[in-house]
């Protein structure tokens, strides 16, 4: 959380601060921080995410996304609202001509 002369951005400086406006800014820091941060770079033919999977492997995403594919599938069945979410995040960032994508993964 940098972007300030010393590394750190106003909103974390004042959480760690006593300011009046921290009790408003740590509960937030806090989340920000307990956020796990995922970034599938490797797309090429050999990527983990590409490969066969067990459909059972899907109690929590890997950082490799190699059970993206069983993960996305235990969401859709059994926890809608946040499938769609991901859907409705994937539609903002891709054409609207990707095909299938624009209306599920699969």
């Amino acid at each position: 959380m940098g972007g300030s002369f010393n590394g750190k951005s106003k909103i974390a400086t004042e959480a760690a601060s006593v300011a009046a406006g921290s009790k408003y800014s740590r509960p937030v820091v806090d989340a920000i921080k307990s956020w796990q941060i995922y970034h599938f770079h490797d797309t090429s033919a050999s990527a983990k995410m590409r490969l066969y999977e067990i459909v059972q492997d899907h109690r929590e995403l890997r950082i490799d996304a190699a059970n993206l594919a069983p993960y996305l599938l235990h969401l859709r069945d059994g926890h809608p609202s946040a499938y769609h979410g991901i859907l409705d995040a994937v539609r903002l960032v891709t054409p609207s001509g990707v095909g299938a994508l624009a209306n599920d993964f699969w």
